[in-house]
């Protein structure tokens, strides 16, 4: 974890190695703190996935703050040890606001629904 969204989160070999393993490849989530929170809960990670999420959907972390994907961008990467240039998948998302179902914003999901089964982005 991050907490400087301009820099990307490090990634362990061995980690890497065992998302292979389970059919996984890394993308880098950044939640972006918009400014509706009192304290700055920007941060930035790595995660391993099977699919990217989709724009509108959910991201939960383990802290139980949620996220909304606003954006997804691909960034470029220098992999260690060997320099090979690598697109990363990046999911930009900004904060579940329930105040924002409320006004009608572009994030008024109703969070006692239940969850739908999604299509992925698969690579």
């Amino acid at each position: 974890m991050n907490y400087d969204p301009s820099k990307v989160p490090k990634i362990d070999d061995s980690e890497v190695e065992k998302a292979k393993e389970l059919g996984l490849f890394p993308i880098c989530v950044v939640c972006l703190d918009t400014g509706e929170t009192d304290e700055d809960t920007t941060v930035s990670l790595c995660a391993f996935a099977e699919c990217i999420p989709r724009i509108g959907e959910r991201i939960i972390l383990e802290n139980e703050s949620e996220w909304i994907v606003d954006r997804i961008l691909h960034r470029t990467i220098r992999q260690p040890g060997n320099d090979l240039m690598v697109l990363v998948p990046t999911v930009v998302a900004t904060p579940y606001s329930p105040k924002l179902k409320e006004l009608g914003g572009k994030h008024g999901i109703d969070k006692s629904a239940p969850l739908e089964p999604y299509g992925c982005n698969r690579l």
